[in-house]
């Protein structure tokens, strides 16, 4: 006696390969997900990683920026004291030859 499967209708054969493709694809389909999701989290990681990268960038120029403008400010204020010094000692010189002239004047008169 031979055993052997029961010849199946082609209903069946559609079916069972039906199911099969079905099954492969739901698998492709969840590897492809799950590539896609990790891709996409690369994505989002790269791009915050570049983001920081630009922002820090940016900072790092807005503090060289204020550097210069306090560079710049201070080398004004030194130059104004500069005048301000050169104006004072001439102011002070001036009233010293005036006080000299004056004393010189007074010992003429006593004189």
């Amino acid at each position: 006696m031979r055993f052997g499967r029961k010849k199946e209708s082609t209903a069946e054969k559609v079916a069972r390969t039906t199911g099969t493709l079905a099954g492969r694809a739901v698998r492709t389909g969840k590897k492809t997900a799950a590539a896609v999701t990790a891709a996409g989290r690369a994505t989002r990681r790269t791009a915050g990683k570049v983001a920081d990268a630009v922002s820090r960038t940016r900072q790092a120029a807005r503090r060289a920026v204020a550097r210069r403008k306090a560079r710049k400010a201070l080398a004004k204020a030194k130059r104004s004291m500069k005048t301000a010094g050169k104006a004072a000692a001439v102011a002070g010189l001036a009233a010293a030859a005036a006080l000299a002239a004056s004393e010189v004047l007074k010992r003429n008169r006593d004189a």
